[in-house]
This record gives structure tokens, sequence and C-alpha cells, in this order.
């Protein structure tokens, strides 16, 4: 068995992902210079959408489709036919459930057209086999086919998009974008004698949309919790403030994307070492609870102390307010990291709806947050929401993990973590003057005082790179 596989997988994952999301940040900061604020919202908005209703398409399939034949790998010719025949009827209905909930939002005529266009892209998600590839534990694949995605939405982007008048292009940059991906997909599927066919056999598409709807429709909350403020503030506030919090989500749901790589690279050994034994479940989730509880507040540090030159960077001087909002919505990514290994665990014990009940206590924090703070105080309102309703979810996912899994390191074992970053906040912001070099220096101060905190970390990094290379007996 190769060394560090789990270190592997994750660099490749995590490392196609980072460049996909340096190469979607370079598209979003021309077209933050090229087209009006109000024009830049639009497509914020639009691109959000997407996202929602793509896992609606999805709804669940992916990952019951990955724990099965990561188990069994003769089940794959099947679960592919079942899966893309299931995502490609949901697609026909999606595609117009889009178009009409543009209609329901305080919307110019210009973004409905915008956001039905986009909707187009969603013909693409039967195709989309990351799940595949995951299952079968090649993730260099997955990473490709993102990759793929972002450069053609990248050199569309520079080579169409001139001014506010080129606003329509941006959506069919989107839709061919997410095509080119599904043909990938398409290509490495049938390399691996991975045949394309449909399978519209009732009584198993049925079976399997039972097995899958409550994860599926967990998916669909959790997109739903993270892009609340987006609907919110477009819905309630002006136009402008969905600029600044759409440019500010768009660095933080990048990042939480992240969470999502982390977790969908180790679910196959979670779910494998679950079905083996308690001993092996926790070899694996204590190392990986000190990865994403220091790892997720050191980036969230930096960005919070290092918010305004950030956003300017990216986006230019025009949308510095985009800065406040950065700095508070930074801090729903360390939540998501950690409460991720309740859900994933709950996924690999075959009690997924519990993962549905988690999401639903994060909407229900979503909405009564987002609808007192984001009508008063519009962008910041937002990420104090998304903040909110991320902590929400890792109490009630721990809380079900622990009830029908095993119980997982939770507050008390992540306090000194945070308060160490909030004293590194208060020293940058209030004791000192503050300045980029004050800043670097806070961070570097977390960097240094972690291991002095908690002794373990480093033994436990060093454990967690090779999860992946020890078998099980």
């Amino acid at each position: 068995m190769a060394k560090f596989k789990a270190l592997k997988d994750f660099v490749l994952l995590s490392g196609g992902e980072a460049i996909s999301k340096v190469i979607g940040f370079v598209a979003f900061a021309y077209l933050a210079r090229v087209v009006s604020p109000e024009a830049y919202g639009a497509i914020e908005l639009a691109a959000a959408m997407l996202i929602f209703f793509s896992l609606l398409v999805d709804l669940g399939y992916g990952p019951i489709g990955a724990r099965e034949i990561s188990q069994d790998e003769d089940l794959t010719q099947e679960y592919v036919a079942l899966i893309s025949s299931a995502r490609f009827i949901l697609a026909l209905v999606a595609v117009p459930l889009m178009c009409v909930a543009a209609l329901f939002m305080n919307l110019s005529d210009s973004a409905i057209k915008l956001v039905w266009i986009f909707s187009l892209a969603l013909l693409a998600a039967p195709w989309n086999q990351r799940w595949l590839f995951q299952g079968m534990d090649k993730m260099q694949w997955v990473s490709i086919g993102q990759l793929i995605r972002m450069l053609v939405f990248l050199f569309g982007i520079m080579w169409l998009i001139s001014s506010t008048d080129d606003l329509m292009i941006v959506g069919y940059v989107e839709v061919a974008a997410s095509f080119a991906m599904a043909i990938f997909f398409a290509i490495m599927q049938l390399r691996e004698n991975i045949h394309l066919k449909l399978n519209f056999h009732l009584k198993k598409l049925l079976n399997l949309t039972n097995e899958a709807f409550s994860f599926g429709l967990s998916q669909s909350i959790w997109a739903f919790n993270q892009y609340l403020p987006t609907f919110l503030i477009a819905s309630f506030v002006s136009a402008v403030d969905l600029a600044w919090y759409g440019a500010s989500h768009r660095i933080v749901i990048s990042l939480v994307t992240f969470s999502m790589v982390y977790h969908f690279n180790l679910f196959p050994a979670l779910s494998k070492r679950l079905k083996h034994s308690l001993d092996a479940f926790y070899g694996l989730i204590i190392p990986s609870f000190k990865v994403t509880l220091w790892g997720g507040i050191l980036i969230a540090l930096g960005l919070t102390l290092l918010a305004e030159p950030i956003i300017i960077l990216i986006y230019g001087e025009k949308f510095k307010m985009a800065a406040l909002p950065l700095a508070i919505t930074i801090w729903a990514l360390p939540f998501t990291l950690l409460n991720g290994h309740g859900r994933w665990a709950l996924v690999a014990a075959h009690q997924q709806r519990y993962v549905l009940y988690t999401q639903m206590s994060g909407t229900v924090a979503a909405v009564t947050s987002g609808l007192v703070l984001v009508p008063i105080y519009g962008a910041t309102g937002g990420g104090i929401t998304m903040v909110v309703t991320s902590f929400t979810v890792w109490v009630a996912a721990n809380y079900h993990a622990k009830r029908l899994v095993a119980p997982i390191p939770f507050i008390l074992k992540a306090l000194p973590a945070f308060l160490l970053a909030l004293a590194m906040i208060v020293l940058v912001y209030y004791l000192l003057p503050y300045n980029i070099f004050t800043a670097i220096g806070g961070i570097a101060g977390f960097i240094i005082l972690a291991p002095l905190i908690d002794r373990q970390l480093i033994n436990d990094l060093k454990r967690f790179m090779h999860v992946k290379d020890i078998p099980l007996d």
C-alpha cells in the first residue's frame, strides 16, 4: 500500500480544488472590474441558485452510490446507470423550477434572464460522476474534472465579457463549462470500462431514491442554509449590498468547499473503519478533529485579520465595503469543518435521515436569525446568520452522532483553539496599532502557540498523514 495515501489523496483533491478556486477568483475578479456592482450581484445570485438546484438534482444519490461501490465494486455498473437516470429526470424538473423561483425575488429583468440561462447548466448534472471516482478511490479524476470546468469558464469570461452589456453571455459560458466537465467524466468512465447506460427501472429507481432521499434533502437544505442570506439580501436589501455580501461569501463558500473535499476524501476510509470497529473509527476521527479544528481556525483568523487587503486585492477598491462581511462570515468555516465529522459518520452508519434532521436545525437557525439580522444590517447581518447556522449544525450533528454512532470530540476540546484565536484578534485590533505587520504577527503567534497549548497536536498531525496507510485486520 502506498504511504501517506490519505495525504496524497487530499493533496490531489484539495490541490485541484485550490487551483480551480484560484481560476474562479480570477474570473470573478475580472467580472467585478468590468461590470457594475449591481450586475455582479446578479451573477452571484444566479450562481448561488444554480448550486442550490444542482443539489436538488443530485438528491443524495452520489454519497449513497460511493458508499455502495466502495464496499462492493460489482455494483458499479448498476449504480452508474440508475443514478444517471434519476438525475436526468430531476434535471428536467429542476430547470423550470429555478426559472420560476427567480420571478419571486425583487430582481431586474436582466437578472431574471441571467438566472434562466444559468438553469440550463443543470442538464449536465446527470453525467457529473464525481461520486463514481470517489467510490473507486480515484480522486485524481475528480480534481481534473473540476479544473476543466473552471478553465473553460475563465477563458470564456476573459474572451467574451468586456462590460455590463455582455451580462447574458456569462450564463452561456457557465453552461458550456458545466457540459465540458460532464464530457470529461464520461470519457474517464468509458476508460474504466463502465458503460454510459441509463436504467429507468421504476422499482429500482424508487428504492434508490428512498435510500438517498433523506441525505439528498439534507444536502439541499445545507445549500439553502448557506445561500439563504444571499436570497434574503436579494429580496429585502439593495443590489449593492448583494454585491458586497456576494463578494465576501464567494471567498468563504470557496473555502467551505474544501470542507466538502476534505470529508469527501475521507468518507470511504471512514465507512470502512466504522464497519470494522470503533477503535479503527477513532483512529481516524481524533486526528481528523485536530486537523480541522486548528487548521480551520487558522484560516478564519488569517482572513479576519487581513480582510480588507484581501478584498481589495481580489475585487478592487470599489469592493472595500465587503471587508467586514468577510471578517464575520469566515467563521462559518471552522464550524463547517467540524460538523462534517458527525454528518458523515451518520451516513457511514446508514443513519442519513439524521443528517437531514441536523440540517433542518440549521435551517431554523438560519431563518430566525436571517429574518431579523439581514433587513437591519444587510451584508453584515448575512455573515452573522451564516456563522450562527454553521454552529447550530455542529451542535446537532454531534448530538445525533453521539446517540447513534459514537461520541465525537466537541466544544470543550475545541475551546482552547477558539480562545487563542480570540486573543490574537483582540491583540491586533484593540491593543496594538493595526497594520498588515501586526496582522501577520497575530497569525504567526497563533501558529507558534498552538502546539504549546495542545501538546498532542504534532503527533495527531503525523497520525493523520498515515491514516489510510494502516491496513485493517
